[in-house]
């Protein structure tokens, strides 16, 4: 579906913002995000009053290093500056099925997410660690807190994401106080069945608590963007308008 009819989909379900998925099926590089997209993004955006939040990108961080792949999140960053969103969101990754130490992960994951936070901190844009999740090797508010202090850069931010905080049996209301000045970014998505046999919904349809992380935010008082976490597998306006309306009954 051609990116402006997307735009204009998603307008006119009552949205304010947008994220921009830097990598796909097709392209785990964000430096051959193509020009023209990048210009029908920022141009149809600018014609519809929405703004772009952030930049996602969904490669695992050590595992796309450990096996070569051209992960180049500064490439995100460029895009993220191309497009005028605020933010570049990243997935550390995991140990597991790697055979690797935890040690190495670390001292991976250290030394890959430092020189992404000098690029970007140059150039004015936030890093939003992509979650604590289960099974990666950023599985509780420790590891996060801790690596966000060795690397010790003032743009490296953290995405708050409600259903991977489910998986990993963690109280939203719990991390939200931890995390607190470090959030800057929101993903709702929903769920059905147990993780990790579980099949991704639009919120409001599966089984997360939404009030729990809605009481969460409203306790830290975040006033930033909540984004509606769309499947690829789902149909975007049902989904759109779906999403619009189940959050709608939280946040007013």
């Amino acid at each position: 579906m051609p990116i402006e009819e997307v735009l204009e989909m998603v307008a006119a379900q009552g949205y304010a913002g947008i994220d921009v998925c830097a990598t796909r099926d097709d392209l785990d590089d964000p430096s051959l995000f193509p020009q023209d997209d990048r210009r029908a993004y920022l141009d149809t955006s600018e014609r519809l009053g929405l703004e772009i939040v952030g930049v996602v990108t969904n490669l695992p961080m050590i595992n796309a290093v450990w096996e070569g792949r051209s992960i180049n999140i500064p490439g995100a960053v460029d895009l993220a500056l191309d497009i005028n969103a605020q933010l570049v969101t990243v997935h550390i990754g995991t140990l597991e099925g790697t055979g690797n130490s935890f040690d190495l992960a670390w001292e991976s994951a250290v030394e890959h997410l430092t020189d992404v936070c000098k690029y970007a901190e140059e150039r004015e844009v936030f890093v939003a660690i992509d979650g604590i999740r289960p099974n990666a090797l950023l599985d509780s508010m420790e590891k996060v807190l801790e690596l966000i202090r060795v690397i010790g850069s003032p743009i490296l931010k953290v995405n708050f994401d409600p259903c991977s905080l489910t998986f990993a049996e963690l109280d939203p209301i719990e991390v939200a106080k931890e995390l607190s000045d470090l959030i800057c970014h929101v993903n709702i998505k929903d769920y059905k069945g147990t993780y990790p046999d579980h099949q991704p919904h639009i919120p409001g349809n599966g089984k997360l608590d939404h009030k729990a992380w809605y009481t969460a935010l409203k306790r830290i008082k975040y006033k930033d963007y909540v984004v509606v976490d769309c499947d690829k597998s789902h149909d975007l306006k049902k989904s759109a308008r779906t999403g619009m309306r189940n959050l709608r009954k939280y946040i007013k």
